[in-house]
C-alpha cells in the first residue's frame, strides 16, 4: 500500500505488522501531521455483529486522554486508491505517530536497568489506570505494544481494540485475542476478564524488563498455556543480582494465578512501586501492604455437600431429641443439670496426613462444626440439624489448622497446597488471603485470640519451631522471637488466654512424642516464662474459670487464674478415652465452646503397631525379604555402587545433628555405626568415599570408609544442602539447597566446587538421580500430597516429562527405561519410559508391603531388585479400629468447683 492513499492518508512507509494487522507510517493530508494507521484485514470484521461491537469498542477508545496512551484520532474504513473495482472496504485506526521504538526490541538488546523498569512500569500503570476508570479492558498489554518515546516516555498501543466491560469478546480466527506470553490464566481459559488480566500482563511485562525473558516461554502454545496456568515463574532474584525483594513481591503478586489474589486495581500497584527501594538495600521506603490488602471479592456460595449423610452412630432419639430441646432453648445454658452424649462417626472425615494439624473445631457459640474433609475442604455441621452439611466453596486445597474467630463468623485455615494463611467466613464466599507463609515448613495448633491476632507454631529449617502470629486482617507474620525453649524440644498448641499477656504453649522432648510434655506460660510484657502444668498438653482456658488439657489419654481440668496464668487447686480427670492423634498430643483432639460443647475425638482400635522399619528385598512376586530382624528409626537407604553394602540412616533425617549413619552387610542384615550426624550420604563410583552433609546441614563433606579421618569441604550454603546423587564418572554431586519445604536442585563441580542451580521454582524439587547414562533426571516436585515426578534432560533441563503424579521419592533401574517410586498409598511402584517419544506409562504398584513416601528406597545397580524400608504391618483387624467423636452437651457441669 506503500504509495497509496487510504481516505485522506497517504501511506509512506511500513512500520511493522502482526496477527492484527499492519501498521503504516501516513501523512494525514488535511491536518498535514504525521501519524500512524493500523490496517486490519477485513475478515476482522466478517460479520454485522463483529462491525458493530468494534466500532462501539474503539469509539471508547478514542476517548482516552492521557499522555502514556497513543491518541486514537479516527476510525472508519476504507478502500486503497488502487484497489481493483469492487474491493471490500478495509477497517483502519489511525493514531498517533510516536517517533522511537518498541519496548520489545528495547528488551532484545539488554534488560532495563531497575530504575528504568520500574519507571516504564508505572507509566504504563498511569495508562491503565485512565482507561480502567472507563470501564476499558485492552487485554493484549506486552512489550511489542508499548511505544518509547525519543524523551523516554511510554505509549501504549491498541487500545482501539480494547474492549468494554459490557461487550462481548472479540476474537481472531483460530485463536484467542493477546500475545499467548503474556496472557493471564482466564484469559487462557477463554474465560471473561476485567482489568487484573491487564495488570498480570504488565506483571509479565515488567518480568520480562528486569530478566531479559518471559516467565512463560515455549516452543509451542500449548506449553505456554500449561505453564500460565500450573507453574509459577522462576524467581527473579535468581536470575539477576541486586533485584530487591519487593520488587519480586510486586512482581509476584501481579502474576497470582488467582485474580483474586493479584492487584484489584492500577492504583494499589503504583502506590507499591512509588515505595520500592532500588538503592540495593532490598526493602521499600515504607512498609509494603499485605497480599491480601483490598481484595474486591465477589459473593460466593456454601455448596450443599453430596456427599453420604451423616449417620448417628449409636444414638438414641431420645438422647437427640434432649440435644435438640436443650440447644434450642432461649435462655442461657447452665452447668446445672446432666450431660448429653452422642456420637458421629471420623472416618474419611479429616485430613489426617503429615501436617499433624488441627483438623476440626467448633464454633465459639456452639452451632456449627467444622471438619477439614481430604477431599471437599472445608465442611460445616450445625449442630442443632446434624443433617445439614454444607461445604465451604475455595478451600478444597488441603485445608488443616482450622479455627474459628471468636465471634463464630470466620474460619481461618492453612491452605498447604499453597502455603498460605486464609480466612473465610461461614456463610460462604471468596477465602481471603491472610498471609504468604511459604518460607516455613509446616503450621499446627494455631489459636485466633480475642485481640485481634491468630497465634500458631511454625515449623522451618532443621525442624525449628517459633511461634508465630497474623493479624486477622491480614498482614506479615510476626515470630514471637523471645519465645525460647530447650535444644531437643519441640513447640506445639498455642493458646492466648483473655487479656493478651500470656501465651500457653506446649513443649515435648524430640523422639519422646508428647506423653511427657508440659505447658509453659509466656508473659509478653517482659519476655519471661514458667512452667505451668507437668505431664499435659493442649491448654484451652475456658469462660468459667478452668483450664482444661490432655494427659494421657483423658482429659483434664484445673480451676485456673488467667491473670497471673497459674493452677489453683489440683487437676481432676474429666472425661476418658481421648485419643491424641500424631505423637499422642501434637495434634489437639478436642474441643470446646463457651456454651458448654465439647467435641473429642475418641480412638478404640484393637490394632497394635509396631515402630521402626528394616531394609527389605522386594522379590518379583511383590513379597518382601528384610535383610535382618531389627527394626529402628530407619528414614533412608543407599545401596554401594556393587550393591553389597548400604548406607542406612537412622533418626529423623531433618534434624541432621541427630541422626546416626550406619553401614550395612546387605546379605549378613550385619551394621557399624560410621558416622552421627549429618545428611542421607551418597556414594562414590569407587564404592570406598561418600559425599555428605555435616551436623550443620550446610557444608557438604567427602570422606571415604578407608580413611575416615580425611574429610573434605566440597560446598557451602547459606540454607541447608544434601547429597542426592553423584555421577558415575565422580565429577558431578546433585543437591538438595534451599529451606525445608522449599528447595531447590543445584549442581555441584566436584574439581571446582563451584555450584549452580539446575532448577528454582516455589515448588520444593527434591530426591534428584541421574539416569544411568547421565543424560537425563529425574526428582520428585510439588508440595504436601500434589506431588510428581518429573524426568528432564540433563544437564540442559529441556524435553521435560511429567512421569508419575500423585508419588515420591525416585530411582532408576540400570537400563534406564524404568523408573521407580512410592505412590501415595504407600505402595512401590514403577513406571516405563520412552524417552525418545517423551511419553511415561502408567504407574503399575508391585508390592503389598507399606513403603512410607517419606521414606527413601533403592535399587541394586546392576540387577534393579528394590530395597525398601518396610514398616511393620498392623496387628489386628482393620474393620475393628474405630475414630468418632464425642459430642457432649452442658458439660461445664463436669468441671470441678471452687472451695
Amino acid at each position: 500500500m506503500i504509495g497509496t492513499t487510504l481516505s485522506h492518508y497517504s501511506i509512506e512507509a511500513e512500520l511493522g505488522r502482526g496477527g492484527m494487522g499492519i501498521v503504516y507510517k501516513a501523512r494525514d493530508t488535511k491536518l498535514d501531521r504525521e501519524v500512524a494507521i493500523k490496517v486490519l484485514p477485513s475478515a476482522a470484521l466478517a460479520s454485522a455483529d463483529d462491525r458493530e461491537r468494534f466500532y462501539r469498542e474503539a469509539k471508547s477508545a478514542a476517548a482516552l486522554n492521557h499522555p502514556n496512551i497513543a491518541q486514537v484520532y479516527q476510525i472508519d474504513e476504507a478502500v486503497p486508491s488502487d484497489a481493483p473495482h469492487g474491493t471490500e472496504p478495509s477497517p483502519f485506526i489511525a493514531m498517533e505517530y510516536i517517533a522511537g521504538g518498541t519496548l520489545q526490541d528495547k528488551i532484545k538488546e539488554k534488560p532495563l536497568s531497575l530504575p528504568d523498569a520500574v519507571k516504564i512500569a508505572s507509566q504504563v500503570a498511569e495508562a491503565l489506570k485512565a482507561a480502567h476508570a472507563k470501564d476499558i479492558v485492552h487485554r493484549d498489554i506486552k512489550s511489542a505494544n508499548v511505544m518509547i518515546t525519543e524523551d523516554g516516555i511510554a505509549k501504549v498501543l491498541d487500545f482501539g481494540l480494547a474492549k468494554t466491560n459490557q461487550s462481548t469478546m472479540l476474537t481472531r480466527m483460530g485463536s484467542t485475542l493477546g500475545t499467548v506470553a503474556y496472557m493471564s490464566p482466564e484469559q487462557a481459559r477463554g474465560q471473561e476478564v476485567d482489568g487484573r488480566t491487564d495488570l498480570y500482563s504488565l506483571g509479565t511485562m515488567l518480568y520480562e524488563m528486569v530478566a531479559g525473558r518471559l516467565p512463560f516461554a515455549g516452543e509451542y502454545e500449548q506449553a505456554v498455556v500449561y505453564s500460565i496456568l500450573n507453574e509459577p515463574p522462576e524467581p527473579l532474584t535468581s536470575l539477576r543480582t541486586g533485584v530487591p525483594m519487593d520488587l519480586e513481591r510486586v512482581v509476584n503478586k501481579l502474576l497470582a494465578k488467582d485474580a483474586e489474589y493479584r492487584y484489584q486495581s492500577a492504583a494499589g500497584l503504583l502506590s507499591d512501586l512509588k515505595s520500592l527501594d532500588l538503592s540495593g538495600s532490598g526493602h521499600s521506603r515504607q512498609s509494603m501492604p499485605a497480599a491480601t490488602a483490598s481484595h474486591s471479592l465477589t459473593p460466593g456460595t456454601v455448596q450443599k455437600s453430596v456427599g453420604t449423610p451423616w449417620i448417628l452412630a449409636g444414638v438414641a432419639g431420645l438422647l437427640l431429641g434432649a440435644f435438640l430441646v436443650w440447644f434450642l432453648k432461649p435462655e442461657p445454658k447452665t452447668t446445672d443439670g446432666p450431660q448429653v452424649r452422642f456420637s458421629i462417626p471420623a472416618q474419611e472425615r479429616t485430613y489426617f496426613g503429615n501436617w499433624n494439624a488441627r483438623e476440626v473445631a467448633l464454633s465459639p457459640d456452639g452451632k456449627l462444626l467444622a471438619f477439614a474433609s481430604s477431599n471437599d475442604g472445608i465442611r460445616l455441621v450445625r449442630l442443632d440439624d446434624l443433617g445439614n452439611e454444607t461445604t465451604l466453596r475455595g478451600t478444597e486445597s488441603g485445608a488443616v489448622e482450622i479455627q474459628f474467630s471468636p465471634d463464630s463468623r470466620w474460619i481461618s485455615y492453612v491452605d498447604i497446597d499453597n502455603r498460605r494463611l486464609m480466612k473465610v467466613n461461614v456463610s460462604g464466599g471468596t477465602p481471603r488471603l491472610l498471609a504468604d507463609i511459604s518460607v516455613i515448613r509446616r503450621v499446627r495448633g494455631s489459636y485466633w485470640a480475642d485481640n485481634g491476632y491468630i497465634y500458631f507454631v511454625t515449623q522451618g529449617e532443621d525442624f525449628w519451631e517459633r511461634v508465630a502470629r497474623v493479624s486477622a486482617e491480614g498482614g506479615q507474620m510476626e515470630f514471637i522471637t523471645d519465645l525460647e525453649v530447650d535444644i531437643g524440644y519441640r513447640v506445639a498448641n498455642v493458646h492466648m488466654l483473655p487479656g493478651g499477656r500470656f501465651l500457653l504453649y506446649t513443649t515435648g522432648r524430640r523422639g519422646e512424642g508428647w506423653s511427657l510434655a508440659e505447658i509453659w506460660a509466656y508473659d509478653v510484657e517482659n519476655g519471661e516464662s514458667h512452667l505451668v502444668i507437668t505431664n499435659g498438653n493442649s491448654p484451652v482456658y475456658l469462660p468459667t474459670g478452668h483450664l482444661v488439657f490432655i494427659s494421657g489419654n483423658s482429659l483434664f481440668a484445673a480451676l485456673f487464674d488467667p491473670g497471673s496464668a497459674t493452677v489453683i487447686g489440683e487437676s481432676v480427670p474429666v472425661v476418658d478415652k481421648v485419643w491424641a492423634p500424631f505423637e499422642n498430643g501434637a495434634t489437639p483432639a478436642f474441643a470446646v465452646s463457651s456454651n458448654g460443647i465439647l467435641i473429642k475425638l475418641r480412638g478404640e482400635s484393637t490394632q497394635i503397631r509396631v515402630n521402626g522399619s528394616t531394609p527389605s528385598w522386594v522379590e518379583p512376586d511383590g513379597s518382601t525379604v528384610p535383610w535382618n530382624p531389627d527394626r529402628f528409626d530407619y528414614q533412608h537407604v543407599e545401596l554401594s555402587p556393587d550393591g553389597s553394602q548400604a548406607f542406612v540412616v537412622e533418626g529423623n533425617v531433618f534434624i541432621v545433628s541427630e541422626s546416626k549413619i550406619w553401614l550395612m552387610n546387605t546379605t549378613l542384615g550385619t551394621k557399624e555405626l560410621i558416622r552421627t550426624g549429618g545428611s542421607s550420604p551418597v556414594w562414590h563410583p569407587d564404592g570406598d568415599h561418600y559425599a555428605v552433609s555435616d551436623e550443620t546441614g550446610k557444608r557438604i563433606l567427602r570422606t571415604s570408609l578407608s580413611n575416615p579421618t580425611s574429610v573434605d569441604t566440597l560446598f557451602e550454603s547459606e540454607s541447608l544442602a544434601e547429597p542426592t546423587d553423584w555421577s558415575k564418572d565422580g565429577s558431578t554431586i546433585i543437591l538438595n539447597v534451599g529451606d525445608l519445604g522449599s528447595t531447590d536442585i543445584w549442581i555441584l563441580d566436584v574439581e571446582s566446587g563451584q555450584g549452580r542451580p539446575f532448577r528454582q521454582s516455589n515448588e520444593d524439587d527434591d530426591y534428584a538421580q541421574l539416569s544411568p547414562d547421565g543424560q537425563w533426571i529425574a526428582y520428585e516436585t510439588g508440595q504436601a500430597r500434589e506431588t510428581a515426578i518429573v524426568v528432564q534432560r540433563f544437564p540442559s533441563g529441556t524435553n521435560r516429562i511429567v512421569a508419575a503424579e500423585g508419588a515420591a521419592k525416585v530411582r532408576w533401574h540400570p537400563d534406564g527405561n524404568r523408573i521407580y517410586t512410592i505412590n501415595y498409598d504407600s505402595k512401590l511402584s514403577a513406571v516405563d519410559l520412552d524417552l525418545q517419544a517423551g511419553e511415561a506409562g502408567e504407574m503399575v504398584e508391585l508390592t503389598e508391603a507399606d513403603a512410607s513416601p517419606n521414606w527413601q528406597f533403592d535399587l541394586h545397580p546392576i540387577s534393579g531388585r528394590p530395597v525398601i524400608l518396610e514398616r511393620e504391618s498392623p496387628v489386628g483387624d482393620l474393620a475393628e479400629s474405630e475414630q468418632v467423636w464425642d459430642i457432649y452437651v452442658n458439660w461445664f457441669s463436669a468441671l470441678p468447683e471452687g472451695e
